[in-house]
């Protein structure tokens, strides 16, 4: 429970008082475990198959953070799928400007760890309504639906990973997709310690990351590389 969606970059003050709700059930009937952290990928190398199937739930009724007059609102956690923001002026109608929105997100999941294989997958439900704006807006409700599909496999026991991975939206104002594949490097018998290396197609991002490699609007390849180390 808590009162906003994201708290990065917006003060106390701003926030309204309405409480948001999260929830999130999981279920792994196979071997009671999923790896430690539950994280992606099979570096336990699993000699029997772990399952996990999952659902989980987040609404709050969001605010735009700061006065109508400004056209740029502190709330930029909300993105329509054609990437603008839900609280920018016009963003549904020329000259309106919308001040509150219910935001609920469904989700539904399932992975498989087994002997290295790994498998996870999502379907999300976003619903966005009860608009309070400034002027008559088109319509009284936004629906978007989408996936993501992620495989990965060890060619080298706990050493070398290889994955691919897509996710698909389906928008009111804008269908986006991505496609990746990258490797994962272990060079101390860790799964604590890793090099990363990927490269990433994007197609019409529908959001901007705070952390990641996303800009809204983004269409292109992207490649990374990256070391991580986990305490």
């Amino acid at each position: 429970m808590g009162d906003n969606l994201s708290e990065l970059g917006i003060s106390a003050g701003k926030f309204n008082r309405h409480l948001g709700y999260g929830l999130s059930l999981w279920w792994m009937p196979a071997t009671d475990e999923f790896g430690p952290r539950g994280g992606y990928g099979d570096w336990e190398n699993h000699d029997k198959p772990a399952t996990r199937f999952g659902a989980s739930l987040a609404h709050h009724r969001e605010d735009r953070y700061s006065d109508l007059s400004q056209n740029s609102p502190d709330n930029t956690s909300i993105r329509l799928s054609d990437a603008s923001l839900l609280f920018g002026g016009g963003s549904l109608a020329p000259g309106v400007t919308v001040q509150q929105a219910n935001f609920t997100l469904y989700a539904v999941d399932a992975g498989l760890k087994y002997k290295g294989l790994f498998f996870q997958g999502e379907y999300y439900f976003r619903t966005l309504d009860k608009f309070s704006a400034d002027g008559i807006l088109p319509l009284s409700s936004i629906k978007d639906n989408g996936f993501m599909i992620q495989v990965a496999g060890y060619p080298i026991k706990k050493k070398l990973e290889l994955y691919a991975a897509t996710s698909q939206v389906f928008g009111s104002f804008n269908n986006a997709n991505e496609y990746l594949a990258g490797t994962n490097f272990y060079p101390f018998h860790t799964r604590n310690v890793r090099l990363n290396g990927q490269v990433i197609f994007v197609n019409r991002s529908p959001v901007s990351s705070v952390f990641g490699y996303y800009m809204g609007g983004q269409t292109g390849t992207t490649l990374s590389v990256a070391a991580s180390i986990l305490f």
